[in-house]
């Protein structure tokens, strides 16, 4: 399943990066050819050559013709630089240097069929492989599809942070920087292919990312109360049956991605067989293959979740073991995040014209449910290592990543519990202070 969407994906990419149509051949009868080396090179002319020799020879490493002028009309002058520049080319190539100089989208093009046999081998996620086709999207944007790598100055990329600010204003420093790393790796695996010299690297001015001011912003309570009370009964303005459809699965969505905190790719690939049923309660495993951190884990969700699940199995049409929870209208595969993104995008449309930018942000994305779900249980006390266990993150990641708590909320909680004060020194004395006579606002 996976093989085949991959390979139609590569396919989608080729086609939107091709290459531009051959301009029509120029007539160029040869008049006088000669072959030497039993017919490895040779030298001829064309009609057209303006009695100037021309040399040519066949490249079997890059299975291309070789072909360039000699700049001279005189045969036996042909001759001597026909031979050095033979024996140049042979060795040169023999030695594993290309002569020709790969395309940025042929570049691109190994450099995903590469990534795809790593993904075939479940050494990346589908997640990443589809992160490094985005990213590379923006790389031929930059340089062009039909740009020669070779001719590409190495410091050329310090442009790089500019083009994106330019196309995007609000473009992240965290994109950028994983797209420049995939770029970066791109180069790694032409210099191992020879595609580039092996002093290629390119350059791009580091710069600093504030992590907590990158970080995406988590719902607000009163947020999440419109977005869930908006997205309840979005379905009634659908367009037809198929959107119909897609708007009660965002809905369905949205709750249990705020309710398991799972990453978006993580609850999107999952299948029926992830999940069992145990009384009140679910147990869903989410395998390594379908995971960001490459790891596989096992949660148990309430039975709240487990109302969510059965609801979207009850609105499906493809409901077998192996079938996607979140499956297409039409087919037994799993449906295309797009239709999420549309429907939630519409949503996010239509709060925006009921409600205003104080009440509600509109610039919050799906991926904001899971840092409000750990925000709200960092608030509720819950034991921060037991935490980024189950969300499949790290501790770091808790408190710079996905802590929406702010310092007057940790001081309320603070202030709700009876704290004990030792004074050191000529006094022992334990001082309580309690937080029921001070109200914060």
């Amino acid at each position: 399943m996976v093989i085949s969407r991959t390979k139609s994906r590569l396919k989608d990419f080729r086609k939107n990066n091709r290459k531009p149509e051959k301009r029509k051949p120029r007539n160029q009868k040869v008049t006088e050819s000669y072959a030497y080396f039993d017919g490895r090179y040779k030298i001829f002319r064309t009609a057209i050559s303006n009695q100037v020799y021309h040399f040519h020879t066949y490249l079997r490493n890059e299975k291309k013709t070789f072909r360039r002028s000699l700049q001279t009309t005189d045969l036996k002058e042909a001759e001597k630089r026909a031979e050095t520049m033979y024996f140049d080319v042979q060795s040169q190539s023999n030695s594993g240097k290309r002569i020709f100089s790969l395309s940025a989208r042929e570049l691109a093009e190994k450099y995903i069929e590469h990534e795809q046999k790593r993904l075939n081998n479940d050494l990346i996620s589908i997640g990443r492989f589809r992160n490094i086709e985005a990213h590379l999207k923006h790389y031929l944007r930059f340089v062009h599809t039909t740009t020669s790598i070779a001719n590409i100055d190495p410091k050329f990329f310090n442009d790089y942070l500019g083009h994106r600010k330019k196309i995007k204003k609000d473009v992240r420093l965290t994109t950028i920087n994983n797209e420049l790393t995939t770029i970066k790796k791109m180069y790694e695996f032409a210099r191992e292919e020879k595609y580039v010299p092996p002093d290629y690297f390119i350059k791009y001015e580091k710069f600093k990312i504030d992590k907590k001011a990158e970080s995406r912003d988590a719902f607000e309570i009163p947020e999440y109360e419109i977005l869930i009370s908006y997205s309840k009964h979005f379905h009634k303005y659908a367009k037809n049956e198929e959107d119909e459809y897609y708007c009660k699965l965002m809905h369905l969505f949205i709750l249990l991605m705020s309710n398991l905190g799972m990453r978006f790719g993580e609850l999107h690939n999952l299948q029926y067989e992830d999940i069992k049923f145990i009384k009140n309660i679910v147990q869903i495993t989410i395998r390594k293959e379908k995971t960001k951190v490459r790891r596989e884990r096992v949660i148990l969700a309430n039975e709240k979740c487990a109302e969510y699940l059965k609801r979207v199995r009850k609105i499906s049409k493809f409901t077998s073991r192996t079938s996607y929870i979140f499956s297409s209208y039409r087919k037994d595969i799993i449906c295309d995040k797009s239709n999420l993104y549309r429907c939630y995008q519409r949503l996010i449309e239509r709060i925006s014209q009921k409600k205003t930018s104080a009440e509600f942000d509109v610039t919050k994305t799906f991926y904001c449910l899971r840092h409000f779900f750990i925000t709200i249980r960092l608030l509720q006390n819950v034991n921060t290592y037991k935490l980024a266990r189950y969300c499949g993150t790290s501790l770091k990641e808790i408190q710079m990543t996905y802590d929406g708590m702010t310092s007057l909320e940790a001081s309320k909680e603070i202030l709700k519990s009876q704290h004990s004060i030792k004074r050191f020194g000529d006094f022992n004395e334990y001082f309580d202070y309690k937080s029921k006579s001070v109200e914060l606002k």
